[in-house]
């Protein structure tokens, strides 16, 4: 995958991969191993139901449609790498560069629940877990992507590979 086109095209791209069934329950799946906690899985496996019932009783989706929009909306198919070059006399700074790396779905999943779980902790509500992501789930849903942290997130992502198109020899 190239990184060489215009914004707009990037964002027509986002569908990169076709997801399914079985990528529903892979994010399910990495969802509920990454809120494990003493081998207790029903705490995350009720934070997602709970989310994905308040997402139904107010659109009437069933949960794995909710699930395949949200992965379909969020998913950016690039990771952003830091890669530090040091400086080479010690009065000098040491370079940061943002390296834009295509991943494979898998990750793309993986980074995607991550991103979650770390936008999620840094809303500053005193809101339950479980209705945060809720909201956002609705947000999604719903288009209002304006009020959607995770969609913020998104754009912030893409914004970056494409500042960052001349980095991209610096891959390995």
């Amino acid at each position: 995958m190239q990184l060489k086109h215009s914004p707009n095209q990037y964002k027509r791209r986002r569908a990169h991969y076709n997801y399914n069934v079985k990528d529903k329950l892979f994010f399910k799946q990495k969802f509920i191993h990454t809120f494990l906690k003493n081998g207790k899985k029903l705490i995350p496996i009720k934070i997602l139901s709970f989310a994905l019932d308040y997402v139904h009783q107010r659109t009437g989706l069933l949960s794995e449609d909710i699930l395949l929009t949200v992965i379909d909306r969020l998913i950016v198919p690039i990771e952003i790498r830091s890669f530090i070059i040091p400086a080479k006399n010690p009065d000098e700074e040491d370079i940061d560069l943002f390296i834009p790396c295509p991943v494979t779905k898998r990750r793309c999943l993986f980074l995607l629940v991550k991103s979650i779980i770390k936008e999620l902790s840094n809303i500053k509500t005193k809101s339950p877990l479980h209705i945060k992501l809720a909201k956002e789930f609705y947000a999604i849903i719903s288009d209002r992507t304006d009020k959607s942290v995770l969609m913020q997130a998104r754009e912030d992502t893409i914004r970056k590979a494409i500042e960052n198109q001349h980095n991209e020899h610096y891959r390995w």
